[in-house]
């Protein structure tokens, strides 16, 4: 066997084994809806598989949400995300803190708690 088709041969085999391993993951996931104690939402469930669903479309929309929910590791990501964002800013931290502020003061007086 020559050294191309070896080489060939074990790509193919890492494919397979990657896209099992990659189903097997999907398989295992948490199906249901579940609450999100960071985002104080319901994270998307896994959607019905059924032919009506495939044909619409419907599935790939539900498939895409619940893929956005599932990805692992997503609360660190998210913080790391946040915490890079925070440490390029230009603004200085007191600047920071009276955004956040004036921020909190303007959801409060939206929902009505004080007035603005």
């Amino acid at each position: 066997m020559n050294k191309k088709k070896l080489t060939f041969i074990a790509a193919v085999w890492w494919v397979i084994l990657c896209a099992s391993l990659g189903l097997t993951i999907l398989l295992l996931q948490h199906k249901d809806s579940r609450p999100s104690e960071t985002e104080n939402r319901m994270l998307a469930p896994f959607p019905e598989v059924s032919a009506h669903s495939l044909l619409s479309g419907e599935f790939m929309t539900g498939f895409d949400a619940y893929l956005s929910d599932a990805f692992f590791g997503r609360d660190r990501v998210t913080s790391l995300t946040s915490r890079l964002t925070g440490l390029f800013s230009a603004l200085s931290q007191d600047d920071l803190l009276q955004a956040e502020a004036e921020d909190m003061e303007q959801r409060l007086a939206a929902e009505g708690d004080i007035q603005a």
